[in-house]
């Protein structure tokens, strides 16, 4: 910073001498032209009495001319001396305004850097996945076939090449304070929630009565924040759960979220084929679309549902989970 500031006292200073140089160059030129009219009223008829109103008092013709041929050889050296120094102090202006550029880039690069944050520690893949599958099918009137999911999903692992890295552990009729619980038992890598979703950013769990009960956005984040030493992806397969997923990669590597709601049909075939992936040791990214394209291959016009987040500065596609 010290040195680009030098630079630029150096050239204004430089810019004000040659302002003085034109100015000088100007008036070297002006006088080459005064002397130059001067020359020409000394051989013309009558000249002479245009410059002098007494003959004893005026030079000669000759004297007159001879001044003035003096003066434009002088003052015609000089401009050419000051085009000269004109030319070098434009050249050396330039040359400063350059070296000028290069340390403001310098100074904005380090500044860059120093503001830099550093990215999030990437974990490297397990030997063994341990995904936790939170059930809860709490809507009477509505309800799902979560079974189905979970079968689709443990034998779409089942085929994967390295279904033995994944562990596949179920809980159902999920309660609230069942959700630490099962995380404590199972220290999971994955924390995959089914069930119902509400517009208002609430997961529909059951209750100690069985019936229906809301966990609110804030106590999902604050069991992300819990647990974020082991969990590495939430994955809500419930409905409008976005704001779900966009919210706990505040604390976990990513999320998966359904911007809408889903069907039983889609939601079963995206996670099957996304946990396939996995078990294939394909990296988040790679999971995530190969689910999308399921969605489409079997006819289900729901791809644009799913929605991936992950914490800042992180590439999925360089994320993975199951060790290859």
């Amino acid at each position: 910073m010290e040195q680009s500031d030098d630079l630029r006292k150096s050239i204004l200073q430089k810019k004000a001498d040659l302002t003085k140089l034109k100015s000088d160059k100007a008036q070297a030129l002006q006088k080459v032209a005064e002397h130059n009219r001067i020359m020409v009223r000394t051989i013309s008829p009558g000249g002479l009495h245009g410059l002098a109103t007494t003959a004893s008092a005026a030079p000669t013709v000759d004297n007159l001319f001879e001044a003035a041929k003096n003066q434009i050889r002088q003052n015609a050296q000089k401009a050419i001396d000051l085009v000269a120094a004109i030319a070098g102090l434009e050249q050396e202006i330039a040359h400063m305004e350059q070296q000028l550029y290069a340390a403001d880039q310098l100074a904005k690069k380090k500044a860059r850097q120093k503001v830099k944050r550093p990215k999030p520690i990437v974990k490297k893949a397990a030997e063994q996945v341990t995904v936790l599958f939170l059930a809860a099918n709490a809507l009477e009137d509505a309800p799902l076939q979560l079974d189905f999911e979970a079968r689709a999903i443990q034998e779409n692992i089942r085929k994967s090449e390295y279904r033995d890295a994944i562990n596949f552990v179920t809980r159902w009729a999920a309660q609230p304070l069942d959700v630490l619980q099962a995380i404590n038992e199972t220290s999971p890598q994955v924390v995959h929630f089914s069930g119902h979703g509400s517009e208002r950013d609430e997961l529909v769990l059951q209750g100690d009565d069985g019936k229906p009960t809301l966990v609110r956005l804030e106590a999902i984040v604050q069991v992300m924040l819990s647990a974020s030493d082991t969990i590495r992806l939430a994955f809500f397969n419930v409905c409008f759960s976005d704001d779900e997923a966009a919210a706990v990669v505040k604390y976990v590597e990513a999320a998966i979220g359904m911007k809408t709601q889903i069907s039983d049909e889609a939601a079963r075939v995206f996670a099957a084929q996304f946990y396939s992936a996995l078990g294939f040791g394909k990296s988040l990214q790679n999971a995530f679309e190969q689910a999308k394209a399921a969605l489409m291959l079997s006819g289900i016009p729901e791809q644009n549902t799913p929605l991936l987040y992950v914490k800042e500065g992180l590439d999925p596609a360089q994320l993975v989970l199951v060790k290859t």
